[in-house]
């Protein structure tokens, strides 16, 4: 988890101190035995997410399994931000 200013990025957006502009997003993989899918959920959820995907079936390293959905979700990302 990074840390800014000594919190993490998901307690300083739970906290309200994350701009819209820079809400996070968070995908992940529903059958991810290191992270509990209900964590993730929970996590984005608490951060306020600006979008949350749940790959089904996907494991831990979703970006290696399932790369299709993490570049829509990273050039969504970027187009949005550069508007």
């Amino acid at each position: 988890m990074s840390l800014i200013h000594g919190m993490s990025i998901t307690d300083q957006a739970a906290a309200g101190n994350v701009g819209a502009e820079h809400r996070l997003r968070f995908i992940y993989g529903d059958a991810d035995k290191n992270i509990p899918p209900q964590a993730s959920a929970f996590m984005a959820e608490r951060a306020h997410a600006r979008e949350t995907v749940a790959i089904k079936g996907a494991s831990h390293v979703v970006m290696v399994s399932n790369p299709g959905p993490v570049a829509r979700l990273i050039e969504n990302a970027a187009r949005e931000i550069s508007r």
